[in-house]
């Protein structure tokens, strides 16, 4: 649908909780099993597909999260967007 637009899909950061339960669930929202058989899918599709493709799902550390697994902090997400702006600036530049 993108045309000849390059498109880059990004997986964003999650919350990596710790402590109890931490061993089978990445924080609330997500089972382990299910989260990582989700970036497998993904993955294989992505390389099918040959779409320009960034996994930072775990590039933010736990303690730049702020009220839920999904609200990071202002640092969250400036280190969200510096590595996002340094692979776009390749991504564009390149075409």
């Amino acid at each position: 649908m993108a045309g000849e637009a390059p498109l880059l899909i990004v997986n964003e950061p999650i919350f990596i909780a710790s402590g109890e339960n931490s061993e089978i669930r990445y924080n609330d929202f997500y089972p382990r099993w299910a989260y990582d058989l989700y970036r497998v899918y993904l993955d294989e599709t992505i390389r099918a597909e040959n779409i320009n493709y960034l996994d930072f799902w775990n590039a933010v550390p736990a303690a730049e999260f702020t009220d839920s697994p999904f609200h990071r902090s202002a640092v969250g997400e400036k280190i969200l967007a510096d590595l996002i702006s340094s692979q776009l600036l390749n991504l564009t530049c390149s075409q």
